[in-house]
């Protein structure tokens, strides 16, 4: 059996890795991993769903017994471990740079048919 106070630090302690590397902000921690989303990969999402079960159904101690403590760390452990190795700047900075490489394919199709559509009209 956990300990209701230990998934309640785990979730704390999410709760905020989330908000911190992420950006990602909401009532709990499963409204947080649910808002998070596709930013999380796969199976980081499905531990953090199975840490956000078990952190909502920490008090109701019938219901805690059927979650594994140990499952419930190394879920706790692989979520932690891949929120510390993101790094807010160079996402933000990858995102920009997504956007700038649109804007630059669109100018060269632009500039393209622009060049093709004087060249049919004879002016090239």
């Amino acid at each position: 059996m956990q300990d209701p106070l230990d998934i309640e630090t785990r979730a704390q302690n999410l709760s905020a890795a989330l908000e911190k590397r992420l950006g990602v902000k909401g009532r709990s921690l499963a409204h947080r991993v649910r808002r998070a989303g596709r930013r999380l990969p796969r199976r980081i999402r499905e531990h953090a769903h199975l840490l956000a079960e078990a952190d909502a159904v920490r008090d109701n101690i019938k219901i805690s017994r059927q979650y594994d403590a140990a499952q419930i760390a190394r879920a706790y452990e692989h979520v932690s471990d891949y929120l510390a190795t993101i790094d807010r700047a160079d996402a933000r900075r990858g995102r920009i740079l997504s956007i700038l490489a649109v804007l630059a394919f669109n100018f060269i199709l632009l500039f393209v048919a622009f060049v093709v559509f004087l060249r049919m009209r004879g002016i090239v």
